[in-house]
């Protein structure tokens, strides 16, 4: 074969690839459905064996959603999929806090927001893009991003990284973190810790914040009252003092205490390890799942528990203790005149999968008890516009005491050392953000 001979099958079956590839092209252009695509202006890491769009805490990405229908009946709602399975709709996961003063967002905390569905209008060609914001509340780890509408669904995930922040510059600062009564480096839920700054500037505000063990960062001491701001002011020595309450809604684990000299510019991060309070089983009552049969079941399901043996008509305290070992309170049940309850307890979306405990404590016969359940991944769509976990019905047709929206301050408060308590439901004073 000559070189013209050469040059015509190269150009060919170069014309061959080309007419191929647009052809691909173009079957991908008929046959588009649905799709996310998430801009962070990052990298990409593995997701799950995918991989998937990376970025950091407090920066804004970019979701661009396209393929559904362009019309206003077709608005398509998009939900957020946690680490740790919980569900949110994009409303609750975007700081608002001009709506009323009901939680709205995730707090890094409770984390129990308010879940409405978030509707967007789709423009003339089916799609639309919107800001998405990472807030310094969300944990490390993988996340899906779902839309639907239309009778479609497209996902897509990012991976919020640890990082993105400038590290430890001590200079010449120093931050002590301990138990305000042992001084250890580590406590128990329940526990106030005193933090001891020195060898920052005289006379600077000194920003503090703690990090949980699953990378969410708490609000505090961005909360305080100007009053209460006046602690993280250093004296003439550069030294300043404050206090920490750890309370049962916190996780255990490891917390990262940060502080930031404003004028100085030292930084100082010291580590805090936090343990759940023992829990000792006492007396002759009983508690179970009744439902469903195999103590599991799925986000936005109810599960009914059964108290039995405690005193005729005493009040019982119910909580729930978390898959990372925080405390929820329930409404306080009464058992009938034979010494038993039930409850039908419903867990949403807006709560992590995991394994669970339901306690309950006998206000006078002090009989304690706990019984485990597993809360499953449910999918779909977020949809609670309460706050959960909440009891929906029991044996005293919902004339229970308290509310399942809050839950103390300090849970622990009154009850003799190494007891797990309930939560006082009677006399609450409202969500609480450290």
């Amino acid at each position: 074969m000559n070189h013209r001979s050469r040059i015509h099958q190269f150009g060919a079956v170069f014309a061959l690839l080309i007419a191929l590839t647009l052809g691909v092209y173009a079957q991908g252009l008929w046959a588009a459905d649905a799709s996310i695509t998430i801009f962070t202006g990052g990298s990409t890491r593995d997701c799950g064996g995918m991989p998937a769009a990376a970025t950091f805490q407090v920066r804004t990405i970019t979701l661009d959603v396209q393929g559904f229908r362009s019309n206003a009946a077709s608005d398509v709602t998009i939900d957020v999929t946690f680490p740790d399975g919980r569900v949110l709709s994009f409303a609750a996961t975007q700081r608002n806090p001009s709506v009323g003063s009901a939680p709205t967002y995730v707090d890094g905390v409770l984390d129990q927001p308010l879940n409405g569905p978030t509707a967007f209008p789709t423009g003339q060609g089916g799609g639309f893009s919107t800001p998405f914001f990472v807030d310094g509340d969300f944990p490390y780890g993988c996340y899906s991003v779902t839309a639907r509408g239309s009778g479609k669904t497209a996902m897509a995930r990012f991976i919020v990284l640890p990082g993105g922040q400038p590290g430890a510059n001590p200079g010449l600062a120093g931050l002590h973190v301990s138990d305000g009564t042992t001084g250890d480096s580590s406590s128990q839920q329940g526990a106030l810790v005193d933090i001891h700054g020195l060898g920052f500037m005289a006379g600077e505000f000194v920003a503090v914040w703690v990090t949980a063990p699953d990378g969410a960062v708490l609000a505090w001491p961005q909360t305080l009252t100007p009053t209460e701001a006046q602690n993280f002011i250093t004296g003439s020595d550069g030294r300043f003092v404050a206090t920490f309450e750890f309370s049962g809604v916190n996780p255990t684990g490891l917390y990262q205490f940060t502080a930031l000299g404003q004028q100085s510019g030292y930084r100082v991060i010291t580590p805090f390890r936090l343990t759940a309070r023992p829990v000792v089983v006492r007396g002759p009552a009983a508690l179970r799942v009744a439902a469903p049969a195999d103590k599991g079941g799925q986000q936005r399901t109810f599960f009914q528990i059964q108290g039995e043996r405690f005193n005729p008509y005493e009040r019982v305290d119910v909580w729930a203790t978390l898959p990372d070992e925080s405390v929820r309170g329930l409404p306080s049940q009464y058992a009938d005149q034979f010494g038993a309850f039930f409850a039908d307890v419903a867990l949403d979306e807006t709560l992590p999968v995991g394994l669970y405990q339901f306690t309950a404590q006998g206000a006078d016969s002090r009989s304690l008890v706990i019984t485990a359940f597993r809360l499953e991944q449910a999918g779909g769509v977020a949809q609670n516009l309460e706050f959960q976990p909440e009891v929906i019905n029991s044996n005293t047709g919902g004339e229970t005491v308290g509310d399942a929206t809050y839950i103390t301050n300090n849970p622990y408060q009154g009850n003799a050392p190494g007891e797990q308590p309930p939560a006082d439901v009677q006399d609450n004073p409202g969500p609480v953000q450290p």
